[in-house]
């Protein structure tokens, strides 16, 4: 036997070889020659000589592995796989903390369900010996990070509201439309319809967390209404949407806050009948001007080419369209006449009213009536 290894492999006398391979799959465990380099052996009794692998190695092994990942968040799972040289025939796996604590496979999963930091402990062994290699700190978990979005909120539309993030380095809202920042942590939005907004935030470590903050938006009340005129009498309709309740002012200071009104007038005028609706969010009027004088009416949110502006106003206002001199009637929602004022195209009014809500009448020199909402804020 000692010939035919000499003859086949070319080991010299005192070398060893770890093993070989036969043909028929057994194997014969010898030793390990000094260059590590495989072989061949012709398989006995067999004319036409087979060539097995035969491996082997000179050395005691040097421990060495590769892992799938080295840190995570909140918890972590690695494999890792032994890549010692000079053909290690067992292995020790320890590491403390993780779960397994231990394995003896080529090939292993270990799971880390606890932040912090850990070690990794790998010993390979071959018949000439056992090599460590202790890796300090190899496996790092961070804390998961926690993104916190604030508490679920009902707003109203049209009104900007705070939104408060938390829990990150980093912060990132979505969907964007109607923030005045999307990646603020801390920043404001005005919302048109109700809508989920999801923070996603990551921290110095790279560890990402999102949030979902549910924002409902009540929308704000919209007056609108029908109405009939015959002879001194209007029959009136509302049409309003997301109105809690409704108030109807007939302009001679008599009022109803009935859906569905008829109202019969003493005397034939001029006349504004508006229609206000209120909500928590807030309220809206619609107003119409009516002449009993000559049965016609006219609706005064239709005008376009007459606007009082600003909205809302505080000392002063404008009348933007307005070509010729006119006078500007200003009448509380009762229909009482608070102010009467001369105006002239491109003429900046002092207006000195209270906080409130009013319908301004613009007569023309040719009788043309305009009628526009003016709301005073101070």
């Amino acid at each position: 036997g000692t010939d035919i290894l000499r003859h086949v492999i070319g080991i010299s006398a005192g070398e060893l070889c770890s093993g070989f391979l036969m043909s028929d799959g057994t194997t014969m465990t010898t030793g390990l020659n000094d260059n590590g380099q495989s072989g061949a052996m012709p398989t006995l009794g067999v004319s036409t000589p087979q060539l097995p692998h035969l491996s082997c190695a000179s050395a005691i092994p040097q421990a060495g592995y590769l892992a799938s990942d080295t840190s995570g968040c909140g918890s972590l799972c690695v494999q890792l796989n032994d890549t010692s040289n000079h053909y290690p025939e067992s292995r020790v796996w320890l590491f403390p903390g993780g779960t397994p604590s231990s394995s003896y496979t080529a090939q292993t999963t270990v799971c880390y369900n606890t932040p912090g930091t850990y070690d990794v402990i790998l010993k390979s062994t071959n018949f000439m010996g056992t090599d460590s290699i202790f890796h300090a700190g190899a496996i790092v978990v961070h804390p998961q990070a926690v993104a916190n979005a604030g508490n679920d909120t009902t707003v109203c539309a049209g009104l900007a509201f705070p939104l408060m993030g938390s829990g990150g380095n980093t912060y990132q809202w979505t969907p964007a439309t109607g923030l005045f920042c999307a990646n603020c942590a801390s920043t404001s939005a005005n919302l048109a319809n109700t809508e989920n907004l999801v923070l996603l935030i990551r921290d110095v470590n790279g560890c990402s967390d999102t949030d979902t903050l549910h924002v409902t938006v009540n929308p704000l009340p919209n007056a609108t209404f029908t109405y009939a005129v015959t002879n001194n009498s209007i029959q009136v309709n509302s049409t309003s949407s997301n109105a809690s309740s409704l108030e109807w002012a007939f302009g001679d200071g008599t009022s109803s806050t009935l859906n569905t009104s008829s109202h019969t007038f003493a005397i034939a005028a001029v006349y504004t009948i508006c229609l206000t609706a209120y909500n928590s969010c807030g309220i809206d009027t619609q107003c119409v001007t009516i002449n009993l004088l000559t049965s016609t009416a006219s609706k005064a949110m239709q005008a376009v080419d007459l606007k009082v502006l600003p909205t809302p106003a505080s000392e002063r206002i404008r009348i933007v369209g307005l070509t010729e001199e006119a006078t500007l009637e200003v009448n509380d929602l009762l229909g009482r006449i608070t102010k009467k004022i001369r105006v002239y195209p491109e003429q900046e009014i002092a207006i000195d009213l209270p906080s409130g809500i009013y319908v301004g009448h613009i007569i023309t020199a040719t009788d043309m009536i305009n009628t526009e909402k003016i709301i005073i804020i101070h």
